[in-house]
């Protein structure tokens, strides 16, 4: 997080056991402070601890983190295990947006297959 002492209060909050004032201080953070990926990354499982355990809550999180970090994968695959496994299964729109994802990947690493033989100077 960009704010040291916030942090030190949040992981004080966390150690006492104080998770929903923790969470409150990291939204009010995150109100500000949206492109900082590491307070998401603290909100997000937050959510997920033993009292809270709010996957439903955290999947709206993701949501709002990748509307500000939108090429992140870390939250995309952490909403789709969230969304899969906790509350109910996949989405239409995930499905689609995983795919394109996977296309984009692949699409990037194929382009590097194509040096191999130029490097290793083999046939295939």
């Amino acid at each position: 997080m960009k704010e040291k002492e916030i942090h030190k209060i949040i992981d004080k909050l966390v150690s006492n056991r104080e998770l929903e004032t923790a969470e409150r201080l990291l939204e009010n953070y995150l109100e500000v402070n949206p492109y900082d990926v590491d307070g998401w990354n603290r909100l997000i499982i937050l959510e997920t601890l033993s009292p809270l355990e709010d996957y439903g809550r955290a999947s709206e999180y993701l949501y709002s983190a990748l509307s500000y970090h939108k090429d992140n994968k870390l939250f995309f695959v952490l909403l789709v295990f969230f969304t899969d496994w906790y509350l109910g299964g996949l989405d239409e729109a995930l499905v689609k947006k995983a795919m394109e994802i996977i296309q984009r990947i692949w699409k990037h690493h194929q382009c590097y297959l194509t040096f191999l033989p130029v490097i290793f100077k083999v046939k295939i």
